[in-house]
């Protein structure tokens, strides 16, 4: 990723209040994979503007049509975590309110998995696969350390 965009990062503050308002209830590593997805949405969304608007994403792959396709993939994925993210949170908070830590670690513990990691069909997967996989994805993720400091 380039150097961090400002204007991106106000964006993804401004589109994390309105989601979730205050963070702080949530581990700090869930903190930043939310930061990190916003963060990445709104950059993406800023590519996309302007007249002759060209998303990086297609221009730093080998071929134009592998650019494309992970281009579409990456758009796909962001636009589906802001859609269901703030839902999803909020299922999160209630298991906590309720006591409920078993599904509450097991849900943090998703939401990475499809989140952050990027684990095709990590929703239909069993614990012993998910924790098979990780290891390899974990080398793919470009999460930016820290970032949801930034958006506090």
């Amino acid at each position: 990723m380039t150097p961090l965009n400002y204007e991106a990062l106000n964006r993804a503050r401004l589109l994390i209040k309105r989601d979730f308002g205050d963070l702080s209830d949530l581990p700090e590593e869930l903190r930043n994979t939310l930061a990190n997805t916003y963060y990445e949405f709104c950059y993406l969304g800023m590519e996309l503007e302007g007249e002759f608007a060209f998303p990086s994403a297609i221009t730093m792959e080998d071929n134009l049509v592998g650019g494309m396709e992970k281009f579409a993939n990456e758009s796909a994925h962001l636009n589906a975590a802001v859609n269901i993210l703030p839902e999803v949170i909020g299922g999160l908070r209630g298991m906590k309110r309720e006591g409920r830590s078993e599904g509450y670690e097991l849900c943090v513990s998703l939401i990475f998995d499809i989140f952050k990691y990027k684990i095709p069909d990590a929703n239909i997967k069993t614990k012993v696969q998910l924790a098979a996989e990780r290891p390899h994805y974990s080398s793919q993720v470009r999460e930016i350390p820290n970032l949801w400091k930034l958006v506090q």
